[in-house]
């Protein structure tokens, strides 16, 4: 069992149900206020939507390997 598999699938899911219900803590930090203040709230959700996906596969993928 490939631990950073698991931590890539637990990471990736965990941003992508946080992106999708955008609690206060997570959507209004400093970090992710700069990324909106580039790109807007469609733009930010399409990355982090696109950041989890993209951890997911390779969760996935290594864990498959």
């Amino acid at each position: 069992m490939n631990v950073g598999a698991i931590y890539f699938i637990i990471v990736g899911t965990a941003i992508g149900i946080l992106t999708l219900i955008k609690p206060n803590f997570f959507w209004n930090h400093h970090k992710a206020q700069f990324v909106r203040r580039y790109l807007g709230d469609k733009g930010t959700t399409f990355l982090y939507l696109i950041a989890s996906i993209a951890m997911l596969s390779t969760g996935i993928y290594f864990m498959k390997k």
